[in-house]
């Protein structure tokens, strides 16, 4: 494993070295992990005298907003076309539709080489260069790594930033992606000064009324499938509106399903961001594989978490969910390799 990823992280940094002006994109609805990523990469990129634009589709959740970073993270394009930029970098998005229409649109007008770093294990490696790996239980251990390939010192405050994003997508280091790496990372990272309770109370103790209002709402509409071992819960735009919170908000409802229910091996959580689009995520902890199922839809992610995306009504997104899902199950297809 070492000297593969000495081998990519070489052609990264030619990459990086054979560029100057980059253009840094990750995922629609972003999370801490791809916040991470894209504010360390662009720090990597000046401390070797390069300059970098950020782009997310979609705003930033308020719980991240006391990353000072973040506001250097645009959600609208430069005003200028795709190949006034020498190359385009984007961190932990699994296909290139991920970075949202308006962006691909900008992109396909003028292609530049794009470097895709990752982990998720069901990427499309749409990139000149790809570096995906699903060992890393966060693409912004992934970024520290080639910080430190291409020598770059990292200060306090990046250090938070990373550790951010490692401690979000393993969930305080609970999720079975949490590994020794991720843990020797962390260590890294708060003997550089992280406060962990402080990075706690800012993302995980510090929700406001209107979530949880909008918490309260959607747990009531759990519905259990118990052949598939199945819960789903669900999630208006009406019951957005009046409980006050932002559709951000609503991440980390799912969770909440998995800690309680021995019988409950699957979660699904359909959203309606708007009408007939409908965001949808997926939790698995027994035999299914959240990627596999999620692919069904176009979708993607890990083998215990995944999301995808479905037009038309939340009806009949659930109905088409579970009728597919129910398909699937039957003849193996969701079955992950944990052995």
């Amino acid at each position: 494993m070492k000297n593969e990823n000495e081998k990519i992280l070489s052609q990264i940094e030619k990459f990086i070295n054979t560029h100057n002006r980059f253009f840094l994109g990750s995922h629609v609805f972003p999370d801490g992990d791809n916040i991470a990523s894209l504010i360390t990469m662009k720090f990597i990129l000046e401390q070797l005298g390069k300059s970098a634009y950020l782009y997310c589709e979609t705003i930033i959740p308020k719980i991240y907003s006391w990353i000072e970073e973040t506001k250097h993270i645009n959600t609208v394009l430069p005003d200028e076309p795709c190949d006034t930029f020498d190359a385009i970098i984007t961190v932990d998005s699994s296909d290139i539709d991920r970075l949202g229409p308006e962006f691909k649109n900008w992109y396909n007008s003028k292609p530049i080489p794009i470097l895709n770093v990752d982990h998720h294990v069901t990427n499309t490696n749409f990139g000149e260069i790809n570096w995906v790996s699903g060992n890393y239980s966060s693409t912004a251990e992934q970024v520290y790594e080639i910080a430190k390939y291409l020598n770059v010192k990292i200060t306090k405050s990046i250090a938070v930033v990373i550790y951010t994003g490692i401690v979000t997508d393993t969930g305080r280091f609970s999720y079975s992606n949490t590994n020794a790496r991720s843990l020797r990372y962390a260590t890294e990272l708060v003997e550089m000064g992280v406060n962990p309770n402080l990075i706690y109370r800012n993302v995980f103790a510090n929700r406001t009324l209107s979530a949880l209002r909008l918490e309260r709402d959607s747990l009531a509409t759990m519905e259990y499938i118990e052949d598939l071992q199945l819960a789903y819960i669900f999630m208006t735009k009406e019951m957005i509106e009046r409980s006050g919170a932002s559709i951000e908000e609503s991440e980390g409802i799912i969770e909440h399903i998995g800690l309680f229910g021995y019988n409950i091996k699957n979660i699904i959580f359909f959203k309606e961001v708007e009408p007939c689009e409908i965001k949808v995520s997926v939790r698995t902890k027994g035999d299914w594989d959240a990627s596999k199922l999620c692919s069904l839809f176009d979708g993607g992610g890990h083998p215990r978490a995944g999301g995808y995306q479905m037009q038309g009504t939340l009806e009949k997104a659930i109905e088409k969910s579970l009728e597919t899902i129910r398909e699937a199950a039957k003849d193996g297809s969701l079955l992950g390799d944990y052995s």
